[in-house]
Protein backbone atom coordinates (compact mmCIF):
# COMPACT_ATOMS: atom_id res chain seq x y z
CA UNK A 1 0.00 0.00 0.00
CA UNK A 2 2.94 2.32 0.62
CA UNK A 3 4.06 2.02 -2.99
CA UNK A 4 0.47 2.52 -4.14
CA UNK A 5 0.19 5.76 -2.17
CA UNK A 6 3.49 6.90 -3.66
CA UNK A 7 2.21 6.28 -7.18
CA UNK A 8 -0.85 8.38 -6.43
CA UNK A 9 1.31 11.12 -4.93
CA UNK A 10 3.71 11.07 -7.89
CA UNK A 11 0.75 11.54 -10.23
CA UNK A 12 -1.16 14.15 -8.21
CA UNK A 13 -1.73 16.24 -11.36
CA UNK A 14 -4.02 13.46 -12.56
CA UNK A 15 -5.36 12.18 -9.26
CA UNK A 16 -6.12 15.49 -7.55
CA UNK A 17 -8.64 16.64 -10.19
CA UNK A 18 -9.90 13.06 -10.46
CA UNK A 19 -10.68 12.92 -6.73
CA UNK A 20 -12.53 16.23 -7.06
CA UNK A 21 -14.50 14.68 -9.94
CA UNK A 22 -15.34 11.67 -7.77
CA UNK A 23 -16.56 13.83 -4.89
CA UNK A 24 -18.66 16.14 -7.05
CA UNK A 25 -19.96 13.18 -9.05
CA UNK A 26 -20.95 11.28 -5.92
CA UNK A 27 -22.78 14.37 -4.66
CA UNK A 28 -24.74 14.73 -7.91
CA UNK A 29 -25.60 11.04 -7.96
CA UNK A 30 -26.87 11.21 -4.38
CA UNK A 31 -29.21 14.16 -4.95
CA UNK A 32 -30.49 13.43 -8.46
CA UNK A 33 -32.61 10.71 -10.02
CA UNK A 34 -31.37 8.41 -12.75
CA UNK A 35 -31.29 10.29 -16.01
CA UNK A 36 -31.50 13.81 -14.55
CA UNK A 37 -27.91 14.72 -15.41
CA UNK A 38 -28.23 13.27 -18.91
CA UNK A 39 -31.46 15.21 -19.54
CA UNK A 40 -29.82 18.41 -18.31
CA UNK A 41 -26.85 17.98 -20.66
CA UNK A 42 -29.15 16.85 -23.47
CA UNK A 43 -30.94 20.21 -23.42
CA UNK A 44 -27.78 22.06 -24.45
CA UNK A 45 -27.06 20.38 -27.77
CA UNK A 46 -25.63 22.67 -30.46
CA UNK A 47 -23.78 22.11 -33.77
CA UNK A 48 -20.32 22.81 -32.30
CA UNK A 49 -20.62 20.35 -29.42
CA UNK A 50 -22.32 17.80 -31.68
CA UNK A 51 -19.21 17.67 -33.86
CA UNK A 52 -16.77 18.04 -30.97
CA UNK A 53 -18.15 15.16 -28.88
CA UNK A 54 -18.85 12.99 -31.93
CA UNK A 55 -15.10 12.83 -32.56
CA UNK A 56 -13.85 13.31 -29.00
CA UNK A 57 -15.57 10.10 -27.95
CA UNK A 58 -13.27 8.20 -30.31
CA UNK A 59 -10.40 8.92 -27.91
CA UNK A 60 -11.86 6.17 -25.75
CA UNK A 61 -11.99 3.58 -28.53
CA UNK A 62 -10.12 0.32 -27.93
CA UNK A 63 -8.42 0.32 -31.34
CA UNK A 64 -6.96 3.76 -30.58
CA UNK A 65 -5.37 2.33 -27.43
CA UNK A 66 -4.06 -0.67 -29.40
CA UNK A 67 -2.31 1.54 -31.96
CA UNK A 68 -0.77 3.75 -29.27
CA UNK A 69 0.64 0.89 -27.18
CA UNK A 70 2.24 -0.62 -30.29
CA UNK A 71 3.98 2.71 -30.93
CA UNK A 72 4.95 3.00 -27.26
CA UNK A 73 6.39 -0.50 -27.39
CA UNK A 74 9.06 0.85 -29.73
CA UNK A 75 10.31 3.06 -26.93
CA UNK A 76 10.19 0.30 -24.31
CA UNK A 77 8.76 -3.20 -24.61
CA UNK A 78 7.35 -3.01 -21.06
CA UNK A 79 4.99 -0.24 -22.20
CA UNK A 80 3.57 -2.49 -24.89
CA UNK A 81 3.19 -5.50 -22.58
CA UNK A 82 1.67 -3.54 -19.72
CA UNK A 83 -0.60 -1.62 -22.08
CA UNK A 84 -1.77 -4.86 -23.68
CA UNK A 85 -2.56 -6.38 -20.27
CA UNK A 86 -4.45 -3.23 -19.28
CA UNK A 87 -6.36 -3.21 -22.56
CA UNK A 88 -7.42 -6.84 -22.21
CA UNK A 89 -8.08 -6.81 -18.46
CA UNK A 90 -10.14 -3.63 -18.23
CA UNK A 91 -12.02 -4.42 -21.44
CA UNK A 92 -12.88 -7.93 -20.26
CA UNK A 93 -14.05 -6.78 -16.82
CA UNK A 94 -16.17 -3.99 -18.33
CA UNK A 95 -17.84 -6.38 -20.80
CA UNK A 96 -18.51 -9.00 -18.12
CA UNK A 97 -20.13 -6.39 -15.86
CA UNK A 98 -22.18 -5.06 -18.80
CA UNK A 99 -23.68 -8.48 -19.45
CA UNK A 100 -24.26 -9.21 -15.77
CA UNK A 101 -26.06 -5.91 -15.12
CA UNK A 102 -27.69 -5.80 -18.59
CA UNK A 103 -28.97 -2.28 -17.93
CA UNK A 104 -30.97 -0.25 -20.46
CA UNK A 105 -29.25 2.66 -22.16
CA UNK A 106 -30.93 6.09 -22.22
CA UNK A 107 -32.72 5.57 -25.56
CA UNK A 108 -34.40 2.42 -24.21
CA UNK A 109 -34.86 3.69 -20.66
CA UNK A 110 -36.83 6.74 -21.76
CA UNK A 111 -38.36 4.95 -24.77
CA UNK A 112 -41.22 7.10 -26.10
CA UNK A 113 -41.73 9.09 -22.89
CA UNK A 114 -38.98 11.65 -23.51
CA UNK A 115 -37.50 12.85 -26.79
CA UNK A 116 -33.69 12.90 -26.66
CA UNK A 117 -31.52 15.12 -28.84
CA UNK A 118 -29.25 12.80 -30.81
CA UNK A 119 -26.22 13.51 -32.98
CA UNK A 120 -26.39 12.67 -36.67
CA UNK A 121 -24.05 9.88 -37.69
CA UNK A 122 -23.79 8.38 -34.19
CA UNK A 123 -25.30 4.94 -33.69
CA UNK A 124 -27.06 4.91 -30.33
CA UNK A 125 -27.13 1.57 -28.55
CA UNK A 126 -30.00 0.30 -26.43
CA UNK A 127 -28.58 -2.13 -23.84
CA UNK A 128 -25.51 -2.95 -21.75
CA UNK A 129 -25.25 0.53 -20.31
CA UNK A 130 -23.42 -0.12 -17.01
CA UNK A 131 -20.50 0.48 -16.95
CA UNK A 132 -19.41 2.69 -19.83
CA UNK A 133 -16.77 0.83 -21.81
CA UNK A 134 -15.45 4.02 -23.40
CA UNK A 135 -15.03 5.67 -20.00
CA UNK A 136 -13.28 2.60 -18.63
CA UNK A 137 -10.98 2.56 -21.64
CA UNK A 138 -10.31 6.31 -21.54
CA UNK A 139 -9.37 6.42 -17.87
CA UNK A 140 -7.24 3.31 -18.39
CA UNK A 141 -5.46 4.80 -21.39
CA UNK A 142 -4.80 8.25 -20.00
CA UNK A 143 -3.93 7.22 -16.44
CA UNK A 144 -1.43 4.77 -17.91
CA UNK A 145 0.04 7.56 -20.05
CA UNK A 146 0.10 9.89 -17.03
CA UNK A 147 1.98 7.39 -14.87
CA UNK A 148 4.76 6.92 -17.41
CA UNK A 149 5.01 10.65 -18.09
CA UNK A 150 7.34 12.94 -16.13
CA UNK A 151 5.60 16.17 -17.07
CA UNK A 152 3.01 17.36 -14.54
CA UNK A 153 1.20 19.54 -17.07
CA UNK A 154 0.90 16.61 -19.46
CA UNK A 155 -0.50 14.44 -16.65
CA UNK A 156 -3.26 17.01 -16.10
CA UNK A 157 -4.01 17.12 -19.84
CA UNK A 158 -4.40 13.35 -19.78
CA UNK A 159 -7.01 13.68 -17.04
CA UNK A 160 -8.88 16.26 -19.11
CA UNK A 161 -8.86 13.95 -22.14
CA UNK A 162 -10.31 11.09 -20.08
CA UNK A 163 -12.95 13.42 -18.63
CA UNK A 164 -13.92 14.68 -22.08
CA UNK A 165 -14.49 11.11 -23.27
CA UNK A 166 -16.70 10.42 -20.23
CA UNK A 167 -18.73 13.59 -20.83
CA UNK A 168 -19.07 12.71 -24.51
CA UNK A 169 -20.80 9.44 -23.64
CA UNK A 170 -23.50 11.32 -21.71
CA UNK A 171 -23.76 14.09 -24.32
CA UNK A 172 -24.24 11.52 -27.10
CA UNK A 173 -26.97 9.81 -25.02
CA UNK A 174 -25.00 6.57 -25.01
CA UNK A 175 -24.76 6.36 -21.20
CA UNK A 176 -26.06 7.77 -17.96
CA UNK A 177 -23.67 9.68 -15.72
CA UNK A 178 -23.58 6.73 -13.27
CA UNK A 179 -22.28 4.53 -16.10
CA UNK A 180 -19.32 6.78 -16.87
CA UNK A 181 -18.67 7.37 -13.17
CA UNK A 182 -18.38 3.62 -12.48
CA UNK A 183 -16.43 3.15 -15.72
CA UNK A 184 -13.85 5.69 -14.58
CA UNK A 185 -13.47 3.95 -11.22
CA UNK A 186 -13.03 0.61 -12.92
CA UNK A 187 -10.37 1.94 -15.27
CA UNK A 188 -8.46 3.85 -12.58
CA UNK A 189 -8.44 1.07 -9.98
CA UNK A 190 -7.38 -1.70 -12.36
CA UNK A 191 -4.75 0.49 -14.02
CA UNK A 192 -3.32 1.56 -10.68
CA UNK A 193 -3.00 -2.01 -9.42
CA UNK A 194 -1.60 -3.46 -12.67
CA UNK A 195 0.89 -0.62 -13.14
CA UNK A 196 1.99 -0.86 -9.51
CA UNK A 197 2.64 -4.59 -9.93
CA UNK A 198 4.51 -4.00 -13.19
CA UNK A 199 6.77 -1.36 -11.67
CA UNK A 200 7.29 -3.26 -8.39
CA UNK A 201 8.08 -6.68 -9.86
CA UNK A 202 11.76 -7.35 -9.31
CA UNK A 203 11.71 -10.37 -11.60
CA UNK A 204 10.21 -8.46 -14.53
CA UNK A 205 12.35 -5.35 -14.19
CA UNK A 206 15.60 -7.35 -14.03
CA UNK A 207 14.99 -9.00 -17.39
CA UNK A 208 16.54 -7.41 -20.47
CA UNK A 209 13.63 -8.17 -22.80
CA UNK A 210 11.15 -6.40 -20.51
CA UNK A 211 13.11 -3.14 -20.67
CA UNK A 212 14.21 -3.52 -24.28
CA UNK A 213 14.22 -0.22 -26.20
CA UNK A 214 13.96 -0.18 -29.98
CA UNK A 215 14.06 3.64 -29.93
CA UNK A 216 16.16 5.33 -27.27
CA UNK A 217 14.64 8.54 -25.90
CA UNK A 218 14.94 10.77 -22.86
CA UNK A 219 11.68 12.58 -23.47
CA UNK A 220 9.95 14.03 -20.41
CA UNK A 221 6.60 13.26 -22.00
CA UNK A 222 7.17 9.51 -21.99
Amino acid sequence: MKKMRKRIHDNYSFFFPYFIYLIIGALFLSITKKGDILLLINEYHNPFFDIFFKYATMLGEGYYFAVIIIIMGMFRFKYFLEGLILFLATGAVAQILKHIVNDARPISYFANSIHLNLVDGVSVYQWYSMPSGHSTSAFTIYLFFAMISKNEYVKFVYFLLALIVAISRVYLAQHFFADVYVGSLLGVILTLFIHNYSESSTILNRTKWYNYQLINTKSNVL
